[in-house]
């Protein structure tokens, strides 16, 4: 094949294409208020999405496009795994205006990458090196590999400047909610579904309690956000029986990235199976300079009342942000009283 005919048929983008696409992502999926990333340590956690199919058959193919164009960046979008799924599920729902203006609004709203950064992401992305484990049995569990350098998944400027920047995010409770959720089995739960995944939900009784948490914006303050990480101890009339990493909706890992004035949702609990189960994700080493996120659901020991305690934390410098007690009772699911 000639040069020319490399440019007018692409097998796929180019790199300048990729490039601009995850320098402008700021390592972000581009779904409204998803945290993920694109990229995590060393591993590929998220997906190039077409925005009309490449190939005859797929959501939102244009039979009027040519190969270039369906490489083009105005045809792509940034998307972790759980939400390329979504769109593409439901295409009716996320059509080609709806995508596109979900892009060009989430642009200017990420974070600036330095030239390291993304030339690291370009070339993880040019090679898909995605790493993933499942599990069945009695526990629900889904593994995502992630590679680092120290004690956290940021360079060395990111935890220098963590440490040395000590505003920290104003979190407050704002609430509670029910509703049907995905996650076993997958990296993220998550409230977005597929319409034919949504249906399955609903009908399966497939529900979590949900506690909110704002990062709220004060008047004569630094207001700043923060990665967050929450911790979730679980009590009953006897003592505390178990003591969980927390899991946050739309989060491939065991925190969250909180922006001023932006509310996001932790999993209490959540019925599976006609059963109540805590959802925990937590890191395990599995060799030299690599962990694990791992993601597991567990039983609640047949109990009718529970409570629970939520501490969360500053994820790069521990520094302690809130604490929040609950109870809940487990047949119906529902919060019954907060302090």
């Amino acid at each position: 094949m000639t040069e020319n005919q490399q440019l007018n048929n692409p097998s796929g983008p180019s790199t300048a294409t990729i490039k601009r696409l995850f320098a402008e992502s700021g390592n972000r999926c581009a779904f409204p208020k998803c945290t993920s990333p694109i990229v995590e340590g060393k591993t590929v956690v998220g997906k190039i999405c077409h925005i009309r199919a490449r190939e005859k058959g797929g959501p939102r193919f244009d039979a009027n496009q040519t190969p270039a164009e369906r490489h083009h960046y105005d045809n792509l979008i940034l998307l972790c795994g759980r939400h390329h799924d979504v769109i593409d599920d439901d295409p009716d729902a996320y059509t080609v205006d709806h995508l596109q203006k979900m892009k060009s609004e989430r642009m200017p709203n990420v974070g600036v990458l330095s030239e390291k950064q993304v030339e690291q992401g370009v070339r993880l992305l040019l090679d898909q090196s995605l790493s993933t484990t499942h599990q069945s049995g009695g526990i629900t569990a889904h593994t995502v590999n992630i590679r680092f350098n120290g004690s956290t998944s940021l360079g060395p400027a990111e935890i220098s400047k963590a440490r040395t920047y000590r505003p920290t995010p104003n979190l407050v409770f704002t609430g509670a909610d029910v509703a049907p959720v995905s996650g076993p089995g997958q990296t993220l739960w998550s409230r977005d579904m597929g319409r034919f995944e949504k249906q399955w939900v609903v009908e399966h009784g497939q529900i979590a309690l949900l506690a909110k948490f704002t990062n709220e914006a004060q008047r004569a303050s630094q207001n700043v956000g923060g990665l967050v990480r929450a911790q979730l101890i679980y009590r009953s009339q006897e003592g505390e029986f178990r003591r969980i990493g927390g899991c946050w909706l739309d989060a491939a890992t065991d925190f969250i990235e909180f922006h001023v004035d932006e509310t996001y949702e932790l999993i209490i609990a959540v019925m599976l199976g006609g059963q109540v189960h805590t959802v925990e994700k937590r890191r395990v080493t599995v060799e030299f300079n690599m962990e694990s996120i791992k993601t597991e659901a567990k039983p609640i020991p047949n109990l009718t009342e529970v409570t629970v305690v939520v501490r969360l934390t500053n994820a790069d410098t521990g520094d302690f942000l809130l604490e929040h007690q609950f109870r809940f009772t487990t047949k119906p699911l529902k919060l019954v009283e907060r302090s």
